[in-house]
């Protein structure tokens, strides 16, 4: 009987809490909101803290602002302004920013003082009342939000410079060379007949003279290709380049071995277009579309807007699907064949022609939102319909959203859009700020330009080096003479230009900058005679710890050495098919390659060559990718690839890939790329030209210069593109680290930077970790087994195609490879020692063969032993189902992140 009542009561208890939890479902208050968030008192929603007493009257709903009742008098920090009627906060140097930040416009109000006149003398002032620097004044850049600064502009140019037709001035030399430098082409206009010296073949156009020892060289020099046209007769003077028939096709005329694949894809991939003749059979897979210069792409590519064939054929005949309501517009005839603007509908006009628009059935509740109410952060908007109705619809304003779960328009943070701003963005309630780092100054609301002077672009040209400012205003011979000048890379605060040279397989290095234009101190850090660079590709300079990094296509190697060039070390010598660009980022000690071999990747390791990953894989993201570079600002890294004609992007780790341009027109034949403020740069051998576009909308694309002799690497040239913020604490490191002979950069693991010491490449490091000593051999760094087509070098300059480097990837079959046999070893011994070492292996051999026997018994002797113990338990098996679910939810995941153009 008390087991009973025992029971008996404990159902009664459990009845009365049930009936108290039911009578008080509908009591908002019960819902328990986290510690970070606050209950609203009616809705019972559940908001972050930091809205609370925020001065925003919607954020537990259209009917309840108990979030800003019993507030406590709000104050502004000292560095903040605040807005009168709603007590915000803003930063003080919002204030009198041309943008309103306060709800009321407040932070904009009394600001005469920013009449015209009140910049400095180097100023130039704006409508606006807008200060810039007068070196902006008509620099081809509007700074100015009406342009202001670009007009009345009149171009001079200084002592020695030619003045083109467009205002561009280049050196006088230039004038009637046979090359097009100026963009509109004035300095080859009215040159008359060129006069050639004896030793000098003079093309069939009588533009230019070239060495008689480069006709039928199978080399283009002619602009008009006359020297290899005319009564071409060629011999080998060298060993021909070999191709594997198996992966490789061998161009006809130039020798070069391309993939296999590429043969017949309707892009000329050899120099003489000889994988595109007419032997080509063209079809494309059933999900392509095919171009009609035979070039096959994906079907979804047609009709997006993009020109992804070179001539465009994929954006022809294209027609919108989109309905007049999916376009926000009103329907005229109810088939969406006319749209109009909604707000044209009742505006007294005809504008559908046959007055839909202006119905007297629809217009005659003119304004449906006089007799509507909406919700806060939204407004009234008289809808119209085909079917002759006026509605009218609450919308969220501008930087909003509607939320169907909580029935109201929440913000949008739009500093999740890309590019938004160039630098530093701010989302704000129902808007943006964009900022910019130390350093730059923000133009209209959102670009940051750098201050100080003009950014310029250095690049090689094969057989000179030039400069070129970035409103393509001046252009400027650098190095005068070069026997096939390739890579370069610059150190802006030392003053030290670096550069490979493939005809002489050395890498050079020079001073610049300052008033003289020309480089001067040249010096030869690594040659061939010393056993030490191949063929040299690719270069990168490490302006922090003062090393220079490069690619040797030629050993399939990355090395780094000292300024001085007296110290080097290989860092990666395996896995490597044909490395190209190379790019670092000492702060974060990582460096970056591209490899455009049989397997195409973008790799990245530490600077001092541990911690190797691969962060882009080949296949969609590319396929020959030539160029390379670091967006230290945003982050980023950008290649360019020549096979795919496009620029794709990735944060450092590889996530987050897309493209910022697939143009087949634009992207002819590119070999190097840069990045500076909002711009990337690129050449094209193709065309031999420097290019530009916006490196997150792809838009704005500008021709910087055509008609250069053959465009090679490109690098911007700024005291803001290298960041020396982290430059002490590099010093620190490697002062601690007291390396006796390298202290590289480790890849940053952590929020701490770390360095470590390296020897050369026939040392090891002691058990300090700092000092040095005698280490296994190093191999020689032999070149491939593999050469050029039949070439004759030239008289001051080496083709591309023999230098190793060429701006068509030139595959080659590594053969057999090499031996070498580390010193110390011997392949011949002494009969006494021969005889001896017979007999200790023989006993060796014996002990061995007894401890196996002894080692098979214990373990049969233990199986035998579980075989009993398993025959007196019960067990049971379970498949673990999670591993296969984990495996697939991966593959979904990454087709989610693959589908978006962009992500952060």
């Amino acid at each position: 009987m008390k087991e009973f009542n025992k029971n008996y009561g404990l159902l009664i208890l459990l009845l009365i809490f049930g009936c108290v939890r039911f009578l008080r479902a509908d009591d908002v208050n019960e819902v328990t909101c986290e510690s970070t968030h606050w209950q609203c008192l009616k809705s019972g929603k559940c908001i972050p803290l930091s809205w609370k007493c925020d001065s925003e009257r919607s954020d537990c709903g259209p009917d309840d602002d108990s979030d800003e009742q019993n507030c406590p008098p709000k104050t502004c920090a000292d560095e903040e302004f605040s807005c009168p009627s709603t007590g915000q906060c803003v930063p003080k140097r919002w204030v009198c920013d041309d943008d309103a930040d306060c709800d009321n416009g407040e932070d904009e109000a009394n600001c005469e003082d920013k009449e015209k006149g009140h910049c400095g003398v180097d100023e130039f002032s704006c409508d606006n009342g807008h200060c810039l620097s007068m070196q902006w004044r008509c620099d081809g850049v509007e700074d100015c939000d009406n342009g202001l600064d670009e007009m009345n502009c009149t171009a001079t140019c200084d002592v020695g410079m030619f003045k083109c037709h467009d205002g561009n001035c280049i050196s006088d030399s230039w004038l009637c060379d046979g090359d097009s430098d100026c963009l509109d082409g004035s300095d080859e206009i009215e040159c008359g007949e060129k006069t050639c010296s004896d030793g000098e073949f003079k093309c069939d156009d009588k533009l230019r003279c070239i060495d008689i020892k480069w006709k039928c060289d199978g080399d283009f020099d002619c602009s008009d290709h006359s020297d290899e046209t005319n009564n071409c007769t060629y011999t080998n003077h060298e060993e021909p380049e070999i191709c594997s028939p198996s992966t490789e096709f061998k161009c006809v005329t130039s020798g070069e071995c391309i993939h296999k694949s590429w043969q017949c894809d309707g892009d000329p991939d050899c120099t003489d277009s000889s994988d595109e003749n007419n032997d080509c059979d063209y079809t494309c897979r059933v999900d392509q579309f095919m171009c009609e210069n035979h070039v096959c792409i994906s079907n979804t590519l047609k009709c997006d807007g993009n020109a992804d064939c070179e001539d465009r054929s994929d954006e022809k005949n294209c027609v919108s699907n989109k309905t007049c309501d999916e376009l926000g517009e009103f329907d005229c005839y109810g088939d969406s064949s006319f749209c109009i603007a909604i707000e044209k509908v009742c505006d007294g006009k005809n504008d559908c022609q046959r007055r839909e628009d202006e119905d007297s059935a629809l217009c005659k509740h003119r304004d449906p939102c006089l007799h509507h109410k909406c919700g806060n952060h939204s407004h009234c908007v008289n809808k119209a319909y085909s079917d002759s109705t006026l509605v009218a619809k609450c919308e969220c304003n501008s930087g909003y959203r509607w939320v169907e779960e909580e029935k109201l328009c929440k913000d949008i943070d739009e500093c999740e859009q890309p590019g938004l701003c160039s630098q530093i963005c701010i989302n704000t309630r129902g808007g943006y700020k964009c900022e910019c780092y130390p350093g730059y100054t923000i133009e209209k609301h959102y670009f940051c330009r750098a201050n100080g002077e003009k950014a310029w672009l250095y690049y090689t040209n094969r057989r000179d080096i030039r400069r070129l400012r970035t409103d393509s205003r001046y252009m400027e011979i650098i190095v005068e003479e070069t026997t096939n000048s390739i890579a370069l890379d610059i150190d802006y605060e030392d003053g030290l230009m670096f550069w490979t040279d493939g005809g002489t397989e050395k890498i050079m290095r020079a001073k610049v900058g300052g008033d003289a234009v020309l480089a001067n101190d040249i010096q030869t850090l690594i040659s061939n005679e010393k056993g030490d660079a191949f063929s040299p590709d690719g270069l990168a300079v490490d302006w922090l710890y003062k090393h220079f990094y490069w690619t040797d296509t030629g050993s399939d190697t990355i090395r780094v050495a000292n300024y001085a060039g007296d110290k080097s070390k290989t860092l990666v010598s395996t896995g490597l098919d044909d490395p190209r660009a190379i790019c670092v980022d000492p702060e974060n000690g990582y460096m970056y390659w591209t490899d455009w071999g049989q397997n195409p990747k973008i790799e990245r390791c530490g600077m001092n060559g541990e911690n190797r990953e691969t962060i882009v894989n080949g296949g969609d993201d590319l396929q020959w990718p030539n160029g390379l570079t670091i967006d230290y600002i945003g982050k980023r890294i950008y290649w360019i690839d020549s096979k795919l004609h496009k620029i794709g992007t990735a944060n450092f780790d590889g996530s987050g890939k897309g493209h910022v341009l697939v143009d087949a027109t634009e992207i002819s034949r590119p070999f190097s790329i840069s990045v500076f403020e909002d711009s990337l740069y690129w050449t094209d051998w193709h065309t031999n030209s420097i290019r530009s576009i916006h490196k997150i909308t792809g838009r704005n694309a500008k021709t910087l210069s055509l008609g250069s002799y053959s465009v090679m690497d490109i690098k911007v040239y700024h005291e803001l593109r290298q960041i020396r913020d982290f430059k002490e604490k590099a010093k620190d490191l490697c002062r601690n680290a007291q390396c006796e002979y390298m202290c590289l950069p480790a890849a940053k693991m952590s929020s701490n930077a770390t360095v470590s010491c390296v020897c050369a490449d026939n040392q090891q490091l002691k058990s300090d970790k700092r000092s040095c000593m005698a280490g296994p051999a190093t191999p020689a760094h032999t070149p491939k087994p593999t050469t050029q087509a039949p070439i004759t070098q030239k008289t001051g300059e080496t083709t591309q195609k023999g230098s190793g480097t060429t701006p068509k990837p030139v595959q080659t079959t590594k053969g057999s490879g090499y031996t070498v046999v580390p010193e110390g070893t011997s392949t011949v011994g002494t009969p006494g020692k021969q005889e001896g070492n017979g007999v200790g292996g023989i006993a060796a051999i014996t002990a061995a063969i007894v401890v196996v026997l002894l080692i098979v018994v214990f373990a049969v002797g233990c199986f035998n032993f579980r075989r009993y113990n398993s025959r007196n338990k019960k067990s049971m098996n379970f498949d673990n189902p999670v591993n296969g679910k984990l495996q697939q939810q991966t593959i979904i995941v990454r087709s989610e992140v693959m589908n978006h153009k962009w992500s952060r």
